[in-house]
């Protein structure tokens, strides 16, 4: 989340968003990604709005893509070293893939476990682990 001293279209979304105005917050990730595609962030919200508030898991998922494929992902010992960006990115997408039923769910689970090895304690992600066995 933004911090006091966030400012720009990312932080002005989380504002319209906390103030329950999703579609404000929707274009302002949009600019934010227009700004910056790289910006990690303003993907993975737009993938949790399209998500959580439009219901579009398919385009969810093309956001929560986004995000990994621009995160800067890194190996360290026998793991994979995510920012929480990437792990919120990570989660998005299995939800995303878990909601399209039955089209992915060994990818959703392995989405799920690599987030949870990252973060144990992820409440969304052990939900949504459990939600496949």
């Amino acid at each position: 989340l933004p911090t006091s001293e966030d400012t720009g279209p990312w932080a002005a979304g989380h504002t319209k968003l906390r103030g329950g105005d999703y579609i404000g917050a929707r274009e302002d990730f949009q600019e934010a990604v227009t700004q910056d595609v790289q910006c990690v962030q303003a993907h993975v919200s737009l993938g949790k709005v399209a998500l959580k508030w439009e219901g579009d898991p398919v385009s969810a998922k093309k956001h929560f893509e986004d995000a990994l494929a621009n995160g800067k992902l890194t190996s360290r010992g026998e793991g994979v070293v995510l920012s929480d960006a990437e792990v919120e990115a990570t989660v998005g997408l299995a939800v995303a893939l878990s909601d399209e039923s039955c089209l992915a769910p060994s990818r959703a689970e392995r989405l799920f476990r690599r987030a949870l090895r990252v973060s144990p304690t992820h409440v969304e992600a052990l939900c949504g682990y459990a939600g496949l066995l």
